[in-house]
């Protein structure tokens, strides 16, 4: 939402376009003026509940579960604002009156009210409430990245937060968050971990409030909200696995650590363009101020707010107050605002203000559209527990998943699915009996061994047109850096959401100011499913050529002998011998098209591509994000 704040003679306003200019301002005056009221959204302003009839309560209990329902689970109310935006505030009588009736439409709905804020201006009160629902069987899951630099202190930072301690400046803290021996013996996370922080209905805690370490069941039982934490390496060699974590988990926001000690390095800007090019809001936390020089801070300070102003195209907005959290909650979800807030582990500074803003920020993913459409569940990880079946993590994308259901696992290398039962699930270590789409679960398959799986496989409904194996796909791609050029026949490593695999250009078409604005309609990926694989297999075969199930790679010679007259056999399954090009002239026409400039690329170049796996077919589909990394070579894109 857009705002003007009056505050330290600075009007700073900033528009439904998120963009923010500032005008000098006579009067010293810390009054706000909201946007006006939206239809849409779990915001929903009233400026005074009194003398309610029956018609009145029920109209505003009917809204109220509305806006629920846009927040997925929570909304936030304003009381003393008038629908333009404008806080008039209320008297000492109507303000009490207020919010007394708004507790009691809260209440016939089973639904929480925990004060968030309150202010009072010339005897005006103004008050700002977090409305929860009370559902046993359901709370709001918000995921959360952590990225950063190395040592940045994104693992102490979770620890603090998780386990409601504070570090002694020695790593105390991130031991409980780390994953293998070699990470506690490097101070190094080379994984994705995984740690939970719970909230009540009143916006506390729940992780500290018992006797012992509580177990995550403990955890998600007493809370109404869940914040999942995904610890994400920031050591330069673990790239790859940064990127797998973002791109499969998808997370609604993500924490970008930078320490204050080292400042903005070449990993916080590539975890920083991560987050641009995958539409991840994301919030600064400058860590270890403790330890930090003033003149060092400020310094550091003035390069993160020039990358977000120059580089990110974003404002950067400094939370210093609780004020500046609401404040940063109304507007983070527009993705126009940076927040940085300063904290300490040792110290505690800050951790307060960060606590509430976990506790306050809106879930961004809404997978509501989702939890009706066919199964796509994404394999992220395999276990192995004794007395249990192959169990396999994930997020569910789409459609509802329930014991004993039967499902489909694939694409293997030869394209093709295997049937499977599900035995059981489980969601942060609560056993239950369905899960909906939105949700990191996992499960215990019958009827396959875990050897058979391999990362980048999906759980998917055992319908045909779901099963999808694709082996060439086309997408729309944009070359952000490259030090050489890139011809057919380049072969980087791609990732498309749980897809890790390298691939082959085989066709460029570059795309210019003079392109016709509907080649694209052209170059679309047409989904195949393992019925189509084998028709083409079919082909192979009577050309002499039979595909076992091992690498493509090792018959690229082979391949590209026929590949020419696969391409055409697809086209006209009628084609005459004596219409072939012979292979000599393919060799050299191939050869004349590789040096053509309309078919090479280069740094800020933009083109449809096609491009062929090299190991096996995947589950990819159109508008699917691509994102390449080869050395020094970035490329964004999504499959068209």
């Amino acid at each position: 939402m857009s705002q003007i704040v009056y505050k330290y003679n600075i009007i700073y306003i900033v528009s439904i376009n998120n963009k923010m200019d500032q005008v000098t301002c006579m009067y010293n005056t810390e009054i706000k003026l909201y946007c006006p009221e939206s239809d849409e959204g779990n915001i929903e302003y009233k400026y005074r509940l009194i003398n309610l009839s029956e018609e009145i309560m029920s109209k505003r209990t009917t809204q109220m579960k509305f806006r629920i329902n846009e927040g997925g689970g929570e909304a936030l109310y304003y009381i003393g604002v008038m629908d333009d935006g404008t806080p008039l505030g209320l008297s000492n009588s109507e303000y009490i009156e207020s919010v007394k009736n708004l507790n009691q439409i809260a209440s016939n709905m089973n639904y929480s009210v925990a004060k968030i804020y309150e202010s009072v201006i010339k005897n005006s009160y103004i008050g700002e409430f977090l409305i929860r629902e009370n559902d046993a069987n359901h709370y709001v899951d918000l995921k959360i990245g952590v990225a950063g630099n190395v040592d940045a202190g994104k693992s102490t930072t979770i620890g603090t937060l998780t386990k409601g301690i504070l570090d002694d400046g020695r790593g105390r803290a991130r031991l409980h968050v780390f994953n293998y021996k070699h990470e506690i013996d490097s101070g190094r996370t080379s994984s994705i971990g995984h740690q939970i922080m719970g909230f009540d209905s009143n916006g506390n805690i729940v992780n500290t409030k018992f006797d012992r370490p509580p177990t995550w069941a403990d955890i998600v039982t007493n809370s109404k909200k869940i914040v999942s934490f995904y610890d994400l390496a920031g050591h330069e060699r673990y790239l790859r696995t940064t990127i797998y974590g973002l791109t499969s988990i998808y997370p609604d926001y993500c924490l970008i650590m930078i320490g204050a000690n080292m400042g903005i390095n070449h990993m916080t800007k590539e975890h920083m363009g991560l987050c641009l090019t995958l539409k991840i809001p994301f919030i600064i936390v400058i860590s270890k101020i403790d330890i930090v020089p003033e003149n060092v801070l400020e310094e550091n300070l003035n390069k993160i707010n020039n990358i977000c102003k120059n580089g990110a195209r974003k404002i950067p907005y400094n939370v210093k107050s609780k004020e500046d959290v609401i404040s940063v909650i109304k507007k983070i979800k527009s993705d126009g605002i940076v927040p940085i807030i300063q904290i300490s582990n040792v110290s505690s500074h800050n951790l307060d203000l960060l606590k509430l803003m976990l506790n306050l920020l809106p879930v961004r993913n809404d997978y509501a559209e989702n939890i009706d459409k066919p199964i796509e569940f994404l394999i992220d990880n395999t276990y192995s527990v004794i007395g249990h079946s192959t169990i396999v993590s994930g997020m569910l994308r789409s459609g509802t998943l329930k014991v004993n259901e039967n499902v489909a696992l694939g694409p293997f290398f030869d394209g093709s699915y295997k049937q499977c039962k599900i035995r059981s699930i489980h969601c942060k270590f609560k056993d239950i009996r369905e899960a909906k789409a939105g949700t990191y679960i996992c499960l215990s398959l019958k009827n396959i061994l875990r050897k058979e799986i391999k990362k980048g496989m999906v759980l998917v409904s055992d319908i045909n047109n779901c099963k999808i194996a694709q082996k060439e796909f086309w997408a729309n791609i944009h070359i952000l850096h490259s030090p050489t050029t890139i011809k057919i026949g380049y072969e980087p490593f791609v990732h498309i959401d749980q897809v890790r695999q390298s691939v082959k250009i085989s066709e460029i078409v570059k795309i210019n100011k003079d392109s016709d604005p509907n080649l694209i309609n052209q170059y679309k990926t047409i989904p195949n499913t393992y019925d189509d694989l084998v028709a083409t297999e079919t082909k192979l075969k009577d050309l002499g050529f039979t595909k076992k199930r091992i690498p493509y790679k090792k018959y690229k010679s082979k391949l590209a002998n026929y590949m020419e007259q696969i391409n055409q056999l697809n086209q006209s399954d009628q084609i005459n011998q004596s219409d072939q090009i012979n292979q000599s002239d393919q060799i050299n026409q191939s050869d004349q098209i590789n040096q053509s400039e309309s078919n090479i690329l280069r740094t800020g170049d933009k083109a449809y591509i096609k491009l062929e796996f090299l190991m096996k077919p995947e589950y990819v589909k159109p508008t699917m994000k691509l994102i390449f990394r080869e050395g020094k070579v970035k490329a964004v894109g999504k499959i068209i």
